[in-house]
């Protein structure tokens, strides 16, 4: 089944403060999304704790 896609408009912060915020929801948002993929996947819980590791080693690889 497929989705339709979905218009999302974001305004840029005009402050530090703001743009901090803007950068914790948006990697909340994708955790929750790596996490809901993962708990969906037909393999056993061991492989998707491996899996989520080593997503979780690529992000601290990238130097942000």
């Amino acid at each position: 089944m497929r989705r339709a896609p979905v218009t999302l408009a974001v305004y840029m912060p005009r402050t530090e403060e703001g743009l901090t915020q803007l950068r914790e929801r948006a990697a909340m948002l994708h955790s929750d999304f790596v996490i809901s993929y993962l708990r969906r996947l037909p393999c056993p819980t061991g492989q998707k704790l491996l899996l989520l590791k080593k997503v979780i080693e690529a992000a601290g690889s990238t130097g942000e």
